[in-house]
């Protein structure tokens, strides 16, 4: 039996990661948001190999993302930095709560690498496998309504918005920044399970999620320069 390209990635990168920071946080404030991830990876990521194999639900997410299909994951990533430019560029540098362990700005250092790693080992993959069981559990749920697929699509994504509103968003343009991320949600979903746009992949949505909260990391710290969006 052969792996697919997001269970190797999660073999290969979460554990690694996730004890990394776990144990570099033991004794500090960030613990119990490294603990959030955690859990909600380790609770996900199980369901979703039991998904795949016994091909559990309408969404389609095992496809493997190789060659011209980054062209996808790249496009995502623009079309995130697009919507955050249009709806928030005035309130804060993004549309979506992004978690550091603890970013040091201006300078390329040891922590920055560590920020990096963890969003895309940890929070990219734990917040898009939650939306994707989500997706999944509901739909199977609601299935005899008759906008259960609508229902299904669209719930997990607005809840998600509004998680990170309460993360990160208080005071003048919440309302905006609230439904930049909604609408980012929406990117990500169709570009990665849509059957006439997307890959029908989840590892599409952990690479767009991840190179999106790397560009926020890279530019609040500096090294992408502030001329660009």
């Amino acid at each position: 039996m052969k792996l697919k390209d997001w269970q190797v990635f999660d073999l290969l990168t979460v554990g690694f990661v996730a004890i990394h920071a776990y144990l570099g946080n033991f004794n500090t404030a960030l613990l119990p948001m490294i603990q959030f991830y955690l859990i909600s990876w380790a609770l996900s990521t199980p369901l979703i190999w039991v998904i795949y194999y016994m091909k559990i639900g309408v969404v389609e997410f095992g496809e493997n993302v190789r060659g011209e299909k980054f062209f996808y994951v790249i496009g995502g990533v623009a079309g995130l930095i697009v919507i955050a430019k249009m709806f928030v560029s005035a309130y804060a540098p993004s549309s979506l709560y992004v978690p550091t362990m603890s970013l040091s700005l201006g300078s390329v250092s040891v922590t920055l690498l560590n920020d990096l790693l963890f969003s895309l080992a940890l929070v990219a993959p734990a917040e898009e496998k939650l939306k994707l069981v989500s997706h999944i559990g509901l739909g199977d749920l609601l299935e005899h309504h008759k906008r259960a697929k609508w229902l299904a699509d669209v719930a997990p994504i607005v809840a998600w918005g509004l998680w990170h509103l309460y993360m990160s968003y208080v005071g003048v343009g919440a309302a905006w920044m609230a439904l930049s991320a909604v609408v980012s949600g929406f990117v990500i979903y169709f570009l990665s399970y849509s059957k006439k746009i997307g890959l029908k992949s989840i590892f599409v949505a952990v690479l767009v999620h991840a190179g999106y909260n790397c560009y926020v990391i890279l530019k609040v710290a500096g090294v992408i320069p502030s001329f660009l969006p």
